[in-house]
């Protein structure tokens, strides 16, 4: 990184930060915070038997201090240099998203863009370094003094996933507040999160197969489509007959508006299950986007009769 993007920053220290957390048993936000079986600090479970505080970095402008704060996790954890690899690209974009708050702090006298404690700008613009210098230095640093360990996730991803997913992707997309303190929704689903639950799915060595389809799923939330479909077809290779896969197939197919594609593959999966409601909704999506109007009109029909039927066993 250019060394004028640390003028004035004097420490970065390494630290638990059980005090800094900030979150609270009784108000939680998005999930119920717990305390980690090792040292009792308030977080969250990050993915399984690794937990993060609720906070994970603090950039402290009167002292020109980050301090960076530590996962805990067991040092017999299953995939344990998979994981600490992948802990330390999160560690990384961490430290550059408190630089870029260093680098807004020190910088904006000149620029007078905008307060200092107009929360929303300061943390909109730190996001937005972030992506950006995790791109340009985060990801080739690790690719270049790390590609041992990247490597061997690499190997692990083709192992367990059939793929290897590319590090820039694995970073996701930190840019998550908007105007007003909102969430965007970009941030909820990512490729991070999709790998996360991955992980904790092998760890939990819960089904391979189902495992690997998720993971395709989850991949393209974040409308990533390339990847998720070469997962896909790592699964049909050895299935032919996997509705779940041939379904998500031409849900993505919808989505990259190869209409056509979809048909076929929704056609396909009901052959093997006629009465397959996820098949029949893409079916129904490909002839409106096909303009195929008759038989999207009876692809609905059939598939209100599918819900009918199910509520009526379940009543």
């Amino acid at each position: 990184m250019p060394a004028s993007l640390t003028d004035g920053l004097k420490v970065v220290e390494l630290c638990l930060g059980k005090e800094s957390q900030e979150v609270t048993e009784e108000d939680p936000w998005w999930a119920n915070p717990i305390r980690d079986p090792y040292t009792s600090r308030l977080g969250y479970e990050l993915l399984a038997g690794v937990y993060k505080g609720d906070c994970l970095g603090i950039y402290y402008q009167n002292c020109g201090m980050i301090r960076l704060f530590a996962w805990v996790y067991a040092p017999e954890i299953p995939y344990r240099r998979i994981i600490e690899f992948y802990l330390r690209l999160r560690m990384l974009m961490t430290f550059v998203h408190e630089l870029g708050h260093h680098f807004d702090n020190t910088s904006r006298v000149a620029r007078g863009r905008w307060r200092a404690d107009d929360d929303d700008k300061v943390e909109i613009y730190a996001e937005e370094v972030e992506h950006n210098w995790v791109q340009e230095y985060v990801v080739p640093y690790l690719e270049q003094r790390y590609s041992g360990e990247l490597a061997e996730m690499q190997t692990w991803m083709i192992e367990h996933a059939g793929v290897a997913v590319p590090l820039a992707l694995l970073a996701g997309d930190p840019r998550s507040t908007g105007p007003g303190g909102t969430i965007l929704t970009n941030s909820l689903f990512d490729v991070a999160g999709a790998f996360r639950d991955f992980v904790s799915a092998v760890i939990k060595n819960e089904d391979p197969i189902k495992t690997r389809i998720e993971f395709a799923r989850n991949i393209h939330y974040s409308d990533e489509y390339e990847l998720p479909l070469a997962i896909l077809k790592t699964v049909l290779d050895k299935d032919p007959a996997n509705i779940e896969a041939i379904v998500l197939k031409s849900d993505i197919f919808i989505h990259q508006e190869k209409f056509e594609l979809a048909r076929q593959q929704a056609e396909a999966a009901l052959r093997l299950e006629p009465e397959n409601a996820d098949a029949l909704e893409v079916l129904a999506d490909a002839f409106e986007g096909l303009k195929l109007w008759e038989a999207l009109n009876k692809a609905a029909n059939v598939l209100m009769e599918c819900y009918k039927d199910e509520k009526d066993k379940s009543d």
